[in-house]
């Protein structure tokens, strides 16, 4: 499990003035949440609304255990082994067809 010991400075280099002013919010009403400089999930993990679980842990759980926390958290699995992805055209063609049509939302002036 990862913990931040220290702070970190942020720069975004924001598209629109609008942009940073939100994402500035956003950090903000985050911040109010944390417990003594850590997130909820870390520092009272019973009141958090995410259960922390380790891989093995999950594994070993039946469908009726999960759906028991899934009725009042979200559910983090720590420790589960990933196939390892390269950020270059061959990583994005194992996420999608790269001449594929791909919709995308928004409101002006994001849209295109």
């Amino acid at each position: 499990m990862l913990f931040v010991t220290q702070l970190i400075r942020i720069s975004p280099f924001p598209q629109f003035e609008t942009d940073l002013a939100i994402f500035n919010q956003f950090l903000a009403d985050v911040a109010k949440h944390c417990v003594d400089g850590q997130p909820p999930h870390v520092a009272s993990p019973n009141s958090s609304s995410i259960a922390v679980l380790s891989d093995r842990d999950f594994l070993k759980m039946s469908a009726s255990e999960v759906q028991g926390i899934l009725r009042h958290k979200n559910i983090a699995i720590t420790d589960r082994p990933v196939k390892p992805f390269i950020f270059d055209e061959q990583g994005l063609r194992e996420l999608k067809d790269l001449t594929a049509r791909v919709d995308v939302q928004g409101l002006y002036p994001y849209s295109l």
